[in-house]
């Protein structure tokens, strides 16, 4: 592959017109100093999470407990946050969760975070019935 590259690639005029990238500046948000409780969805349903949302979840001062809806789990806490996954694949567990039960009660008093498009579906299932 190398050889192939330099056979057939000008990498001086490439790296010539190669800028350097800026970023721009940011604002840097104080900490809410908070001790909330985020559940975070964790089974095969809900497994697509980018790393550095728990991250953010801590450098907030707020505890993430990982619970899993395919399994009944609904843990006391603040909030919820369902990820991405595939829960269309496991929707008649998850319809017959006890999770699915206990989140409908949730609506009023906890925030629900979505990912995506198909959990926003589903959790707007949940908190309309």
């Amino acid at each position: 592959m190398a050889a192939f590259i330099e056979e057939n690639v000008d990498l001086d005029a490439v790296l010539e017109l190669a800028e350097p990238c800026s970023v721009p500046e940011t604002e840097v948000i104080q900490s809410l100093g908070t001790d909330l409780k985020i559940g975070v969805a964790w089974d095969p349903a809900f497994c697509f999470y980018y790393r550095d949302m728990f991250d953010s979840f801590g450098d907030n001062g707020a505890e993430v407990v990982f619970f899993s809806p395919m399994e009944g789990e609904v843990p006391d806490v603040d909030g919820i946050y369902l990820g991405g996954g595939y829960p269309e694949l496991y929707a008649e567990v998850l319809e017959n969760s006890e999770t699915t039960r206990k989140l409908k009660g949730l609506r009023l008093t906890a925030c629900l975070f979505t990912q995506n498009a198909a959990v926003f579906s589903i959790s707007a299932e949940l908190t309309s019935r």
